[in-house]
């Protein structure tokens, strides 16, 4: 472990092991880090420690950058949320976003967001993506888009859905925040069907189903209102 920190920051590294040993807590920790590709990042790190199980117990996340604290953030978040990438993969969704697409935990990671929007939309969608993605901006719940989702068994659904831009190392990544709105959209079409039946109804029982004209009934009772 210790070959992958960097030298210059292997002093105050064991000096924050020797203090979080001794029973206190150290935060923002910041080191280098040993990547795959040889470079360095910078990592920020809260250290705490179990006297008992002598376990050591460490929080880090890259100085730069939005990515990380974001999915520590939409973790405890009572909205599903997913982070995608500007091919489009999803590279986190949290549980109540593996839930609400009826998918087990890890299975949407690597996916293609289209993957979850019905089939004849997603060609739609990808454009649309791509028209946010030269101008990535906060867009809030409640916007136009009439936005469907596809569940793993099938299903569609209807959704409600946030988009927040997120810049990791010159990268671009989008976190959407999603609510399942088709109890709501269901009750609101039904009522506003209920309405236009009965508009219709009530029309019918003005008119002659054959000729349109008012119905005696009707002349009956417009001839007093006429009058006055």
């Amino acid at each position: 472990y210790w070959d992958l920190i960097h030298p210059d920051d292997h002093a105050k590294a064991r000096t924050a092991l020797q203090t979080v040993k001794a029973g206190h807590p150290v935060f923002a920790l910041e080191y280098r880090f040993l990547c795959k590709d040889g470079s360095y990042k910078t990592f920020i790190a809260n250290l705490s420690g179990n006297k008992k199980s002598e376990h050591l117990y460490a929080i880090s996340r890259l100085k730069e950058g939005q990515v990380v604290p974001y999915i520590m953030v939409a973790n405890a978040a009572p909205v599903a949320v997913m982070i995608i990438d500007t091919n489009g993969a999803i590279i986190h969704a949290n549980q109540l976003a593996e839930s609400m697409f009826g998918y087990e935990a890890g299975e949407l990671q690597g996916k293609s967001i289209e993957e979850l929007i019905p089939a004849r939309l997603r060609k739609k969608h990808k454009i649309h993506r791509g028209e946010y993605q030269s101008n990535p901006v906060n867009r809030p719940m409640g916007s136009q888009y009439n936005l469907k989702g596809l569940k793993k068994n099938g299903m569609e659904i209807r959704v409600d859905i946030a988009l927040n831009p997120l810049h990791e190392q010159n990268e671009l990544y989008v976190a959407c925040s999603i609510l399942d709105i088709t109890e709501k959209i269901t009750t609101a079409e039904l009522a506003l069907n209920l309405e236009r039946e009965n508009l219709r109804l009530a029309q019918l029982a003005q008119r002659d189903p054959l000729t349109q004209a008012y119905n005696r009934r009707t002349m009956e009772e417009l001839f007093p209102k006429i009058a006055e």
